[in-house]
């Protein structure tokens, strides 16, 4: 399976080693983020201390696991940005766009748990339980 995977999910991912986690480390699937995800990951370092309770360091290195484990392909700006129009006529949310675009770039699902997202036909767009299910 093939997605665009939203930075909610990858937080999900981080806090709670559960269904999400093994999904995404542990199954022959690839996913896709806007270069921004990773960035505005690391800028929530110190909240994700906080919950999850491991340093800074640690968590930077379980993202790079992710990342550079190939599971993981970050997808600069540049290569969706003529998709980034039509996405924000189809999402209210500024912060949905670029994941909407990259979707539509590559033709391919949206991993998201906005249920405001459901609310069009442009992409296909599946929460957390509805990937769940497939594994």
């Amino acid at each position: 399976m093939e997605l665009v995977i939203d930075a909610n999910v990858l937080f999900a991912a981080l806090i709670k080693d559960g269904d999400t986690r093994r999904f995404i480390l542990l199954n022959n699937n690839s996913f896709h983020i806007p270069e921004f995800t990773f960035e505005e990951m690391l800028e929530h370092t110190k909240e994700l201390e906080e919950k999850i309770e491991l340093p800074a360091n640690e968590i930077g290195l379980i993202l790079e696991h992710i990342i550079f484990a190939g599971k993981v392909r970050i997808v600069p700006l540049s290569e969706f940005s003529n998709f980034t129009k039509k996405a924000m006529d189809i999402c209210s949310d500024p912060d949905d766009t670029a994941y909407v675009a990259l979707a539509m770039k590559l033709n391919i699902p949206l991993w998201s748990n906005d249920a405001k997202l459901k609310n069009q036909d442009s992409i296909k767009v599946y929460n957390s339980a509805e990937i769940l299910k497939q594994k």
